[in-house]
């Protein structure tokens, strides 16, 4: 039986117009500790975007290394 093809993060997490625009993600956003939020939804949407910035900053990290790769 053939495997189903896995979804990629961009897909599962929506980010695919956050990719379009091509949104740069400063390595000083992504990590550390979150603020504690008052309410639970506002805690899974804090927990939402850092989870959103980390598959951004993994991607755009990829594509620079690529880009570094090619050059040499």
């Amino acid at each position: 039986m053939p495997r189903k093809p896995k979804e990629s993060l961009i897909a599962r997490y929506k980010l695919e117009e956050r990719v379009k625009q091509a949104e740069v993600i400063a390595e000083d956003q992504v990590g550390g500790k979150a603020a504690w939020e008052d309410s639970p939804e506002k805690r899974e949407a804090s927990l939402k975007e850092r989870k959103a910035q980390m598959i951004l900053a993994a991607r755009q990290f990829v594509f620079c290394l690529c880009l570094c790769l090619d050059r040499h």
